[in-house]
């Protein structure tokens, strides 16, 4: 079931995903790729977000992600959130 939210007065369909833990463990190279990918699309805004929680004791600790870790931790700082949200189109056709 799609769901819709308004972008600049333009619709922006999407599928919602409802998480909960034990879905699966990510596979470290697809997240690696999201994370290069989803910084190319931040550089040159003024967007500013980083690693967090799990996503950064791993990568502090262990140099990668924690083998058991089911997702990757992000923060936005909340100033951000429209800047964020007018991106979802273009992540959207890169994801």
């Amino acid at each position: 079931m799609t769901e819709e939210i308004l972008i600049d007065g333009k619709p922006f369909e999407y599928t919602p995903v409802h998480l909960y833990y034990g879905r699966k463990r990510l596979d470290p190279e697809v997240a690696r790729e999201n994370l290069f990918l989803l910084n190319e699309v931040l550089t040159g805004t003024n967007i500013a977000y980083g690693l967090i929680f799990g996503t950064l004791l791993g990568a502090i600790r262990e140099g990668q992600f924690i083998a058991h870790d089911e997702d990757i931790d992000l923060y936005v700082l909340d100033e951000y959130k429209p800047d964020v949200i007018r991106l979802l189109p273009e992540l959207k056709t890169r994801f």
